[in-house]
């Protein structure tokens, strides 16, 4: 009786060593990884609601008399002043091309250290904003934008599993 108890004490120490390096290893994994899932959740949460507010611009009107038209087109005028002046102000003065720099700049930094999906998701989602600076249409951004941030969240909840092969100490 004696015996199993030792042998159960011994098996229960065990058991919580183990858990305890486990903890460890995942504290550590969060310590080191969070801020880059940061980082990249900042700035994306940052151009989503620029992208938002592009995507409010009227580009098109209706015919109307020719009196009619020209109000239209004075009020369409004012309402996407009104949006591009909303999305600077959002965006602190960047301009899509500086978002699709800052995105670049973002990959080359963090490449080799954050999932690899999220890389990828970022490089597409780069390559669309000079797309969008080009064309100078932006509806097609919301998207990849919201899609690289919900990976972003997902990933940063999971750090311990997604980066459960590496070795930080």
């Amino acid at each position: 009786m004696a015996s199993e108890k030792a042998l159960f004490s011994i098996g229960k120490s065990l058991v919580e060593r183990f858990k305890r390096v486990v903890r460890d290893k995942e504290r550590n994994l969060k310590d080191y990884y969070l801020p880059y899932y940061i980082e990249v959740e900042s700035i994306l949460s940052i151009h989503l609601p620029v992208i938002t507010l592009l995507n409010q611009e009227v580009t098109s009107y209706s015919y109307t008399t020719e009196e009619d038209m020209m109000q239209q087109l004075e009020d369409i005028e004012a309402h996407n002043e009104e949006v591009f002046d909303a999305a600077a102000r959002a965006a602190q003065g960047k301009s899509i091309k500086d978002m699709a720099r800052e995105v670049d700049s973002l990959v080359i930094k963090l490449k080799g250290t954050i999932s690899t999906s999220l890389i990828v998701s970022l490089e597409q989602y780069a390559r669309n904003l000079y797309e969008a600076n080009e064309i100078g249409e932006y509806h097609f951004l919301q998207s990849p934008c919201q899609n690289a941030l919900n990976l972003t969240r997902d990933l940063k909840a999971n750090i311990p599993s997604v980066h459960s092969s590496t070795h930080v100490q």
